[in-house]
């Protein structure tokens, strides 16, 4: 069963830190926003069936010169297992320097949004505190992940 690993702040931080950072200019723009597109597209075609673009959820409308592979998921209904296969299968065959970032809400239960990372086959968030990590149990309980709270990145 894959997991949702609640990594302790700093160790969050230093995971996501590197992949938020804008690309040097030696990266081509053009390479990425490449890279970007077959993952946009892997995307859309695997929501056809799940989901309404634009109304259950949508890509930013913008590119930043960064490898994050970034959605919005607006409908509690997208929370299933299917969707953890379909990001894993968006991904797929791309390296460690991009990471996927899926801001999630209404959270099932608690109605609050929270931030789902992909990276290394592994989806993880920040610790945010016992109150506000309940939300992840609801939300990896709804996407059929194992909630595993860590002391470090393994």
């Amino acid at each position: 069963m894959p997991a949702l690993r609640i990594l302790p702040k700093d160790d969050y931080k230093a995971v996501m830190r590197p992949l938020d950072n804008y690309l040097p200019d030696s990266v081509p723009a053009e390479e990425v926003e490449a890279d970007l597109k077959i993952m946009q597209d892997r995307f859309r075609a695997g929501m056809s069936g799940l989901g309404i673009e634009g109304t259950d959820w949508e890509f930013p409308g913008h590119y930043q010169h960064v490898r994050v592979f970034y959605v919005y998921v607006y409908s509690e209904s997208l929370y299933r297992p299917e969707l953890v296969r379909l990001i894993e299968t968006t991904m797929a065959g791309f390296d460690a320097s991009w990471v996927g970032e899926f801001e999630c809400f209404p959270v099932p239960v608690t109605g609050r949004w929270r931030l789902l990372a992909y990276q290394k086959s592994e989806f993880i968030v920040d610790d945010l505190g016992e109150e506000d990590n309940e939300d992840y149990s609801h939300l990896a309980q709804a996407l059929g992940l194992e909630l595993i709270r860590s002391t470090a990145r393994p």
